[in-house]
């Protein structure tokens, strides 16, 4: 398909941009060097610790994903997640260099038995500037389980048969966005998302940029209950899709600030989308769709105490596509990342 080849040339590109690089150019400065070179910024609003301090952070994170796909006629809606638990470990930031480990710990927390086995994978990578916030995901989920059964299921009793598992269901997700903040010499996203600056003033910005994806779903059988009939008597059902997104993101962020040290960030950039790919059903060949329009968010939430050596909080985001698959069809994606930190900030300056 020549959309999906354009695509998969430009894809690449734009994740590239994800990644902090330094240039050493002897011409003119260029846009995208003027765009990566750390931006000043109004002190009376913000303190900075990036250039002189270690940031050692203990961190508890949970990453939950969900997938909704909804048809119509009958109008049903099916919850398919994978079965994972939270993870715990620690983080190191000094300059640009950012390292977070975290691991499964069984006494603590580990996964339910009655949803089933998942094996998932998910590898970030992200740049965070006074500028720009980019960020790249790659994410796997192989076995998920449907925790909404009872919805279209009759008489379906939780309690007593548990939650159907589905260890053939795999679903994948490729996606970068890079967004450009307005405001960087008073707001700072490095303060409101990693305290890697220290917010003192209340403040806000309006922030713009693109996003692209590409994500599949896929068993061995059909995902849903049967979908409308065209001109046959026995209905298709669902058995596979994949969807190609790109599209433009503006919204607004704002930190706020109480007694200096105490803050509560809002981060929300909704965006529209224009999306293509293929499906295929058990009466079916693979079919295509193109060009149909969708919508996608990005919604942060961070909160917590900021202070000169001690920080900790909480940090909620969630990601959400909307796939328009077909007038008949569509699969929305909520990948939500829930993180506790507590930290210590370590001057690396010598003493005089």
């Amino acid at each position: 398909m020549a959309h999906a080849t354009d695509f998969f040339v430009w894809l690449p590109l734009f994740i590239g941009l994800s990644i902090p690089i330094t240039i050493h150019a002897q011409e003119k400065t260029s846009i995208l060097k003027k765009i990566l070179t750390r931006a000043t910024y109004d002190t009376n609003y913000v303190e900075s610790y990036y250039s002189h301090h270690l940031h050692v952070t203990l961190v508890s994170l949970s990453q939950n994903q969900l997938t909704t796909i909804s048809t119509v006629d009958p109008n049903i809606s099916i919850s398919i997640k994978p079965n994972t638990s939270n993870t715990f470990g620690i983080g190191l930031d000094y300059k640009f260099l950012t390292l977070e480990i975290t691991r499964e710990i069984d006494a603590i927390s580990k996964p339910d038995p009655n949803k089933g086995e998942s094996e998932s994978y998910s590898f970030r990578l992200g740049y965070t500037g006074r500028r720009v916030l980019c960020s790249a995901l790659i994410q796997s989920h192989s076995g998920m389980y449907i925790s909404n059964p009872e919805d279209f299921v009759p008489n379906w009793d939780v309690n007593t048969q548990g939650y159907p598992k589905r260890p053939d269901i795999v679903n994948t997700l490729l996606f970068g966005s890079m967004n450009y903040f307005f405001n960087h010499y008073r707001y700072s996203t490095m303060a409101s998302l990693w305290q890697i600056d220290r917010q003192k003033k209340s403040a806000g910005s309006v922030v713009a940029g693109i996003t692209a994806s590409v994500s599949t779903l896929k068993g061995d059988s059909a995902l849903t209950p049967p979908l409308p009939s065209v001109g046959n008597t026995d209905p298709a059902r669902l058995v596979s899709e994949t969807n190609y997104l790109t599209g433009l993101n503006v919204g607004y962020c704002y930190n706020f600030i109480y007694r200096k040290k105490l803050f509560l960030n809002f981060n929300v950039v909704p965006g529209v989308n224009i999306q293509f790919g293929e499906y295929k059903t058990n009466k079916t060949n693979t079919k295509t769709y193109n060009s149909n329009l969708g919508v996608h968010g990005d919604i942060r939430i961070t909160g917590g105490y900021n202070g000169e050596l001690y920080y900790c909080g909480a940090h909620y985001s969630n990601y959400i596509m909307h796939n328009n698959i077909s007038d008949f069809l569509d699969i929305n994606q909520f990948n939500s990342y829930l993180r506790f930190f507590i930290g210590r900030r370590f001057d690396l300056r010598r003493k005089k």
